[in-house]
């Protein structure tokens, strides 16, 4: 960029176009320690980066619904995945406050924008969906996923406030009650949260580009899994956490010296009206988990394993 030549870049027409919080966010991404680049394409980058980091905040708050009238005094239930997104956020805060007091903003920015985009966009969010939009307002599960948010909303405004201050002042008017503490009264090793990542990663990419036509599927809820998770995940992990984490209809738990995926089949089971899972036994009936959350009265069904000649099989490359 040359002022003689003219091949400049004028701020205020990137405040015009973009807003002052995206010029904001493109000078704390910048290395002052090495030539500072900026264009047409830069900025574009940088302007899709603030929007991810927009919809990530915009998500948390749309989904605390009945959060701050339910949450005092009330059992909340966290799962296995909740427990480890808490590690996480703890390590991402500390991360996070380390590059701030060593003024590193562009470490800063850049730990911000990938724990937006892969570990709770790509990720936490896509596990919780489910939970959310069935779950009971004040029922335990529900409790337990909103008060990860509720945390993960107050540490993000943290970072935030400096970094987009226009940005923050618009959560803020939307915003009703901040959590301050961050303990841990979960432990659970941080290791398990980018080994968990990894392998639902590898298993949708496989799923993707092979499973559906293979398995005549359209979607990951049509399968059920047989898997063995290592010994040392035996006392936290439960075929429920992998239920919700692969988004399956079924899964069918072990434990031995690695993970291993076995097998991978088409369920049996018909899509639920409700939850659009696929753990209903009749056509256009809830499934037995929506039964008993909208209170509806109904005989116990047992899931029976039906041995369907055209159920197709397949087995994970792992």
């Amino acid at each position: 960029m040359s002022k003689s030549i003219g091949n400049v870049v004028n701020p205020d027409k990137i405040v015009e176009e973009y807003g002052s919080d995206v010029l904001r966010l493109w000078a704390l991404s910048s290395n002052f320690k090495n030539d500072v680049n900026i264009g047409p394409e830069i900025i574009k980058q940088i302007a899709e980066n603030r929007r991810k980091i927009r919809n990530t905040l915009r998500f948390i708050l749309g989904n605390l619904t009945g959060y701050a009238e339910s949450r005092n005094g009330k059992y909340k239930e966290f799962r296995w995945i909740d427990k480890l997104m808490l590690r996480r956020l703890k390590e991402f805060n500390e991360n996070c406050n380390k590059a701030r007091d060593s003024y590193d903003f562009p470490a800063l920015v850049q730990y911000l924008c990938h724990f937006c985009a892969q570990d709770l966009s790509a990720f936490y969010f896509e596990v919780l969906k489910d939970r959310l939009y069935t779950e009971p307002i004040g029922s335990p599960l529900r409790l337990g996923a909103q008060e990860v948010l509720m945390r993960i909303l107050t540490a993000l405004m943290d970072k935030i406030e400096v970094i987009l201050p226009f940005l923050s002042d618009e959560i803020k008017e939307h915003q009703n009650t901040i959590v301050k503490d961050f303990c841990d009264k979960e432990e659970v090793e941080l290791e398990g949260f980018e080994w968990i990542q990894k392998i639902r990663s590898s298993f949708l990419d496989w799923f993707n580009a092979k499973g559906k036509s293979e398995l005549n599927v359209k979607t990951t809820f049509q399968l059920d899994l047989k898997v063995i998770a290592p010994f040392e995940f035996r006392s936290q992990l439960t075929f429920e956490d992998f239920k919700e984490i692969f988004m399956v209809a079924k899964v069918d738990l072990s434990f031995g010296e690695k993970f291993e995926i076995v097998e991978i089949k088409a369920s049996d089971r018909l899509k639920c009206s409700r939850c659009w899972t696929f753990n209903s036994l009749e056509i256009e009936e809830l499934c037995p988990t929506c039964e008993k959350q909208i209170g509806e009265t109904s005989e116990t069904k047992e899931f029976v394993e039906v041995n369907d000649s055209k159920s197709a099989t397949a087995t994970f490359p792992f």
